[in-house]
């Protein structure tokens, strides 16, 4: 390379140098020319001559492999989600089962109704009670007569 530009006592030596080294490069005087390429420096650079397959070479089939890795491990944590998600929402519908059966819930507690142990429903009660003079408010001969109708104790009554 040259140097333009002030002239120094240092300037000088380096340009001797370069001057050795161009003459060393070779004979070529252009320098814009680049020796020419041949088959066997490409050959020993690795290039060959049938058609380049990228999909067989070690780099490819490793990132390849890396990727159905990924995939595989994808879908198995997709698929122990779904699973776990699933068992979690089996799980959250047998305890609202649960809260919701009140029969389970009655054993569970203990609680036991009237009519299981004495097997007397409503109606029953308020005649046996009305028999016994034990109704639980006095009433008046209205209500009697509405409590009658209500029951069909009339017989032929007609509406």
């Amino acid at each position: 390379m040259l140097y333009l530009g002030a002239a120094d006592a240092d300037d000088d030596e380096d340009e001797s140098g370069e001057e050795e080294e161009e003459e060393d490069a070779g004979p070529s005087s252009d320098l814009g020319t680049k020796p020419p390429l041949d088959f066997e420096s490409l050959q020993r650079a690795g290039y060959s001559s049938s058609a380049a397959d990228l999909t067989q070479t070690d780099t490819f089939k490793r990132l390849l492999a890396e990727e159905e890795k990924a995939l595989e491990e994808q879908a198995s944590k997709k698929v122990s989600e779904d699973e776990t998600e699933r068992l979690r929402q089996a799980a959250l519908e047998a305890e609202q089962q649960i809260l919701l059966d009140r029969k389970a819930l009655d054993r569970k507690l203990a609680y036991e109704k009237r009519f299981d142990r004495t097997k007397e429903d409503f109606r029953s009660k308020e005649k046996r009670k009305r028999a016994m003079g034990q109704q639980a408010n006095e009433g008046n001969w209205v209500e009697e007569e509405k409590r009658k109708l209500r029951h069909g104790l009339t017989g032929n009554y007609d509406s």
